[in-house]
């Protein structure tokens, strides 16, 4: 989970399961971090790049476009850095958990669902990783588009601790395309796990997890839903929620 380059804002990824045995399903991460004295549970997060903003990136997505973008989030951001804030949540997704947001030229699905992915994939994906390739060039390598339909913003925090309180942080759900079972993390100390909201609060009543505000936050909205698909029918009927 580690983000290398320029900082314009933070995002956090709330990664939505499509076929939660237990309801509404999460991918989350929990582990210890080097020199801290208990585990962690969150979400998918960092920061966005510059080059997520810039007009080439944009030209590699789908579903949403800058002017879009900086009505929803209802900033003074220019457009362009604004659709950075998604394009960096489908990065942040890809980096940390190998799930692409994606689609062709003609709107059509990959499915990358029938098994692990191709070698080349592979190689791309250690690429990136390392920060050998960046993410627009591995898209116009594969002539693959961001499907930001798939992403949904959430909430937007100020505070929490997540970033300094002048770049603040936005929250988005993302609605997966294809089930993952074992997603793979970008960061060694920590694993991958699928969890109910109700079971994350439940950690960290007993006390074997810590969790920052803004997760513990959107952990105690998630539980008042019993599915993705009407967590996803409310946040995609009301485009702006609240500053935290």
């Amino acid at each position: 989970m580690q983000v290398n380059g320029a900082s314009t804002g933070g995002v956090v990824v709330v990664a939505l399961a499509p076929d939660g045995r237990e309801g509404l399903e999460l991918l989350m991460f929990h582990g210890r971090p080097s020199g801290e004295p208990s585990e962690v549970l969150s979400f998918p997060r960092g920061t966005v790049k510059r080059e997520d903003c810039i007009g080439r990136m944009a030209a590699c997505c789908m579903g949403l476009d800058g002017a879009r973008a900086r009505r929803i989030l209802g900033s003074e951001l220019a457009p362009e850095r604004a659709l950075g804030f998604w394009v960096a949540a489908a990065r942040i997704l890809y980096e940390d958990h190998g799930v692409l947001l994606c689609t062709t030229k003609d709107g059509g699905s990959p499915d990358f669902g029938r098994g692990p992915l191709t070698q080349n994939f592979r190689e791309k994906y250690s690429l990136l990783i390392d920060g050998n390739l960046d993410f627009m060039t591995f898209l116009e390598s594969e002539g693959l588009y961001c499907d930001l339909n798939r992403l949904a913003y959430f909430s937007h925090w100020n505070s929490g601790g997540l970033t300094p309180p002048t770049h603040g942080t936005r929250i988005f759900l993302a609605r997966l395309p294809y089930p993952v079972e074992c997603p793979s993390s970008g960061d060694s100390s920590f694993e991958s796990m699928r969890i109910t909201p109700e079971k994350s609060l439940a950690l960290l009543d007993q006390g074997g997890v810590r969790m920052d505000f803004p997760t513990f936050a959107t952990l105690r909205t998630l539980v008042d839903f019993d599915n993705r698909d009407a967590l996803w029918g409310e946040y995609t009927r009301s485009e702006r929620p609240n500053v935290k």
